[in-house]
């Protein structure tokens, strides 16, 4: 039979490139020059190595898991499939909310074992870029490497990080093709690219008051599509380390959402917390008497997820 290909060793890689401790405080987020580096040391172009990453996140999670690039930055991002109490989280909406609360503009390529399909599409559909998204079909991936650990790669200071070059996606399908959305009639959201969706400064002097201003500033960042008058809607998750954060609304115009708790709880993912971590919540609107959107799903959701919510 056919030699099987060996999932690559990220963790000793990183280890080996000086990348560790970078990926160890944010683990579901890697910047495009640790990109760059992991490519160089595996001899991988980039779909290789996002195909090569996901097969690794999925030994290391135990369940399905997306790995995606974002727009320009070509920074990339991973996120498992997730209990959220009620339902499950696929990794594709994981992977959207967790690159949703970095502040990217969109997503050029998603490598999962299978294409995104439901409420994920539904919400990929509310990017700006959707029309140019890849799935990476690991059937179309050449070289997934052999397991060598090259030696690292030292970046000149001031040289520029590239993202991966567009035709190097063009043998993939496009997600809009694989849900057979109809480009000439459909119109993409402008999500992550939505005007609101601007840096807000933290202000306050004490903790009550940053609790108010992190979930103010995700209200006012939160997305809906174009001529939707929903609530944003916005929340604080405090932590037992006292740290805060930001969840935010996300709205599909076919009625598929991500919660301000559910972002959160992404958010801290990437960081390394989990739902163990979560003490307490704030919420807050755009408009203060939309408050309570979304405000009895999120505390059914941390009571039976977060052991120690309530207690802060």
């Amino acid at each position: 039979g056919e030699t099987p290909v060996p999932i690559l060793d990220f963790a000793a890689a990183a280890r080996a490139a000086g990348f560790l401790e970078r990926l160890e405080r944010k683990p579901w987020v890697m910047l495009g020059d640790t990109r760059e580096g992991l490519e160089h040391i595996f001899g991988l172009q980039t779909d290789e190595l996002l195909v090569a990453m996901r097969r690794w996140a999925e030994l290391c999670f135990g369940k399905p898991a997306a790995v995606g690039m974002a727009h320009q930055s070509g920074n990339v991002y991973l996120a498992s499939e997730l209990d959220m109490g009620t339902r499950t989280m696929t990794a594709a909406e994981a992977l959207l909310g967790n690159i949703y609360t970095h502040g990217e503009i969109g997503i050029d390529a998603i490598a999962s074992e299978e294409p995104p399909t439901g409420a994920a599409v539904d919400l990929l559909k509310e990017l700006h870029t959707f029309k140019r998204i890849r799935w990476l079909d690991p059937q179309f991936t050449e070289n997934l490497g052999d397991g060598t650990i090259g030696e690292a790669k030292q970046r000149e200071l001031g040289s520029i990080i590239r993202s991966t070059k567009p035709r190097m996606l063009k043998k993939y399908p496009l997600i809009a093709d694989l849900s057979k959305t109809d480009m000439d009639t459909f119109k993409p959201g402008n999500c992550l690219q939505h005007p609101n969706f601007k840096w807000r400064d933290l202000e306050g002097e004490n903790m009550e008051e940053w609790k108010v201003s992190v979930a103010g500033n995700a209200a006012h960042r939160s997305y809906r599509p174009p001529g939707d008058t929903r609530p944003l809607v916005g929340c604080a998750l405090l932590t037992t380390s006292r740290h805060l954060f930001a969840g935010y609304s996300l709205r599909s115009r076919l009625g598929t959402s991500l919660s301000p708790a559910e972002t959160g709880l992404l958010s801290m993912a990437a960081s390394g917390y989990g739902p163990e971590d979560v003490v307490g919540i704030t919420w807050t609107s755009v408009d203060p008497e939309d408050v309570n959107d979304f405000r009895e799903a999120d505390e059914a959701l941390l009571k039976t997820i977060c052991p120690k919510f309530g207690t802060e």
